[in-house]
């Protein structure tokens, strides 16, 4: 086993020659180079990249053999690798991860520092930190906007909006720490980071993240004081131990008017320098006497923590910045260490209830102008974020690129999906050079557990609960991701977070755009979902706007409630409970419809979310175009969903949302099929067929489309006995394809159920109980057609449909209606 090699250096390779098979294997391979780039690893000759001893790989025989493996990878194959290590290669298929990572999971008895370092030293495992095990490190810019976006935070909330001659006091440059001091200066701010590694503060100065260095405090106080004085934001390195200038300041009475800590504390062995140590006895003592360099660590992490309790104190707003210093001292005997709070509570949670959080992307062309041109797509996609505007003009202007060019910026669910389809839209065009890959930080909304930092006093407390990075990380497995990861330990250390990350390709093809689609959709998603679950307070429109969190039906919860006109201004929803009327979207029509719903607030086009007066959740779906609406649920109403078009069609000709969608999902033959039957029962029952019901055949005559095993059934979807040939009666359509089922009404022709030979008809016949649409059928559930074949509902803003299988000039066809759905996500899913 070798972990340290002065003869190695390690580049990533540009341009469009590949060295794998394909960009599914190539786009891996090159960011693991990546990482451990000179210009992006900390010590690369050692594997490691960031955050003491975060390595990309367990030692070189292991990155060799990672390397040849990911060269001979084919497009239906997953490699596995443990802790650095490639252990197997599966047959797999080609939406499936072309590599899966697990990084230092241990049970949780043994996750322990002590017992980690014994299989560390024993070649066993691997610290995989974030984003250095994964292979999605993009050097300090991957935490800088997220630093950013705490220190604008903390202006806001402290200083009325302004860091304008304000200053901060911090400490650590390393791959997360280094972001600091540029963070601070976009934020307006100046900044005093103390490193003890001189090497570290080259780096930052040579990379631009830090403006000017000394070793000597006073010249350090001295500049910031100018800057402060003229306004003029400038970050100064210190040379020296943290903890001994912290001291020194509370001697002479200085105040920094921001104080926090990003040095790595979470190692207590090989991330903090204990007082009094110079760096040459730390790092051979490290090795030769890692217990005594932990008690001496542990010391100075309390005297740390009592000097930033102190500033606390005097009013000076300090946060932890997730290193998991307060935990350290309170393990040496400072009871209060946790008198101040973590930068995700106090600051950024909100975003994350959003599903707002590091959003990140790489030019495997190494062409800086690929940067440049997704950037302004960016600003094409979202052009009313002014915040996220300026973040990126300030990118462009301040931030250097280490090793291959890279991008971050905070963008949520809803956004990121488009984003990707974007940005793979570009490389199919040839816009850009190369493809992209796509990933985050583990510190995201969903992606981690860590009760000292990412989920600290959650509103439920369910701060240590860990299966939602293990749900994301399987979601994202499930979705398409090119590569998933699950690591223990990343930021705060052994026994303290398990995080989830995933990477994924833009290569051009219309595969990846699928993959796209569900990933960045699905990955932020769970993020809105975790903190939804928690009952996380959040701003209302978080999860109004972006999805619909459930929880889990019971059994009973299965015969779908119609909203139906109401007859007075104030009506009983369909839970039992009065509910005032709520205006509906407008038709083209002009018409005013009222449904007795359960809130004003508006989601996307057409579709409406609140609670009802018993105070549960509910949800109303409804059609944009001449006032149809449908369904709801709470623990009082049964479970509904699907489609309810009303729409009395007034011309032979006219062409509705629903002929649209039909047209788009059936065949001819199925459509013929499908007005034959309508017109031989409604004319067997003592009602005739009016034209304009059969007139939309034509329509769907004149578009030739593929042929799709789609099976038509008619069923009766009214409360009322049936009556054969009774005018009044509803055609609900049942469509099913590929096992699954939905269901869509035609309108304006009446008939009653035709399946009497179903058993599940036969048992409710025979118990005198009327017969009602069920939203569980027997060949499959309403979501996952809905999935499947209606994916545009929410994630494309609920604007149009793509129908499967049509085409145009671009390559495919939408069809032009506006019909709205809802996609669950929470525990009990849509079936």
């Amino acid at each position: 086993m070798t972990r340290h090699d002065a003869t190695r250096v390690i580049r990533a390779a540009t341009g469009t020659t590949l060295t794998a098979k394909s960009w599914l294997t190539e786009a891996p391979l090159r960011m693991l180079m990546n990482n451990l780039d000179p210009d992006v690893a900390e010590r690369p000759q050692e594997l490691v990249v960031y955050g003491g001893i975060g390595r990309a790989a367990r030692d070189w025989e292991s990155f060799d053999a990672i390397i040849a493996a990911l060269t001979r990878l084919d497009d239906d194959q997953t490699l596995l690798v443990q802790s650095g290590k490639p252990v197997g290669v599966f047959r797999t298929h080609a939406d499936a991860p072309r590599v899966l990572i697990a990084n230092s999971n241990l049970v949780p008895r043994w996750a322990s520092w002590e017992h980690f370092n014994e299989l560390d030293r024993k070649g066993l495992a691997m610290y995989g930190q974030m984003t250095a095990g994964s292979w999605i490190y993009i050097g300090a810019q991957g935490i800088v906007q997220g630093t950013y976006e705490t220190f604008v935070e903390m202006g806001r909330q402290h200083y009325g909006g302004s860091l304008a001659g304000k200053w901060l006091f911090t400490g650590g440059l390393g791959g997360m720490g280094g972001a600091q001091p540029l963070a601070a200066v976009m934020a307006g701010a100046s900044c005093l980071a103390v490193e003890c590694r001189r090497s570290s503060i080259d780096m930052r100065l040579r990379t631009g993240y830090l403006d000017t260095w000394t070793d000597d405090l006073d010249e350090a106080l001295r500049l910031i004081e100018e800057s402060c004085t003229a306004k003029k934001p400038l970050s100064v390195g210190l040379l020296g131990n943290v903890a001994d200038v912290l001291d020194e300041l509370l001697l002479r009475g200085v105040k920094p008017d921001l104080l926090t800590d990003q040095t790595s504390a979470h190692d207590p062995i090989n991330g903090y320098l204990p007082q009094g140590w110079t760096v040459e006895k730390w790092d051979a003592r490290r090795v030769s006497a890692p217990n005594e360099v932990e008690a001496a660590a542990r010391d100075s992490m309390a005297n740390h923590i009592r000097a930033m309790l102190t500033f606390h104190a005097l009013g000076v707003p300090t946060v932890d910045y997730g290193n998991n210093l307060r935990q350290m001292a309170l393990e040496a005997g400072v009871d209060n260490a946790f008198d101040f709070p973590g930068f995700v509570p106090a600051y950024i949670r909100p975003l994350f209830c959003r599903g707002i959080g590091p959003f990140r992307w790489v030019a495997l062309s190494g062409d800086p102008d690929d940067i440049a041109k997704t950037d302004a797509k960016v600003k094409e996609l979202i052009p009313d974020d002014a915040h996220l505007h300026r973040w990126l003009d300030m990118a462009a202007e301040k931030i250097a690129f280490q090793g291959l060019p890279a991008r971050i910026c905070w963008v949520g669910l809803g956004d990121r999906h488009r984003l990707g389809l974007a940005f793979n839209a570009m490389v199919r065009s040839g816009e850009l050079k190369a493809p992209v890959v796509i990933g985050r930080d583990h510190l995201d909304s969903g992606s981690v557990a860590s009760p000292n930092r990412e989920t600290e006093a959650m509103a439920d407390g369910s701060d240590a609960v860990s299966d939602w990075p293990l749900l994301n990380a399987l979601l994202n497995t499930a979705s398409g991701a090119t590569w998933v990861s699950l690591h223990h330990g990343g930021g705060v250390g052994m026994g303290f977070s398990q995080h989830a990350g995933m990477v994924i390709v833009c290569d051009g093809s219309e595969a990846a755009d699928r993959r796209l689609e569900r990933v960045l959709w699905n990955d932020p998603a769970t993020g809105v979902m975790r903190h939804a679950d928690a009952a996380t307070p959040s701003p209302p429109t978080a999860l109004r706007k972006k999805a619909w969190i459930c929880r889990a039906f019971s059994a009973e919860d299965s015969r779908p409630q119609l909203f139906r006109r109401p007859r007075a201004r104030r009506t009983r929803s369909a839970c039992g409970t009065r509910t005032s009327p709520v205006v509906g979207a407008a038709s083209a029509a002009g018409d005013d419809y009222r449904l007795p719903a359960i809130g004003r607030s508006q989601l996307h086009d057409g579709l409406l979310a609140g609670r009802c007066s018993s105070g549960q959740q509910c949800v109303v779906i409804e059609h944009r175009c001449r006032t149809a609406c449908w369904v709801g649920r709470c623990d009082r109403l049964r479970r509904a969903i699907g489609v309810r078009l009303d729409i009395p069609l007034r011309r032979r000709r006219q062409r509705t949302p629903a002929h649209r969608l039909l047209e788009s999902i059936l065949s001819p033959v199925d459509r013929q099929r499908l007005f034959q039957r309508v017109e031989r029962v409604t004319q067997g029952g003592r009602t005739r067929t009016q034209p304009h019901e059969v007139g939309c055949e034509h329509a769907f005559a004149r578009r030739g489309l593929p042929r799709r095993q789609v099976v038509t059934q008619f069923m009766q979807h009214d409360r009322r006995p049936v009556h054969r040939g009774r005018a009044g009666t509803r055609i609900m359509l049942r469509i099913q394809q590929h096992g699954a089922s939905a269901h869509l009404g035609l309108g304006g022709v009446r008939l009653r159920p035709p399946d009497e030979s179903c058993l599940e008809h036969r048992r409710l016949r025979h118990r005198k109980e009327r017969p009602h649409l069920r939203c569980q059928p027997r060949n499959g559930g309403v979501g996952q057609f809905l999935a499947q074949h209606a994916r545009l509902l929410l994630e494309t803003r609920c604007n149009r449909y793509q129908a499967p299988g049509a085409r145009n000039e671009a390559g495919k066809i939408r069809a032009q209606h506006r019909l709205v759905v809802c996609r669950l996500l929470g525990n009990g899913g849509v079936r």
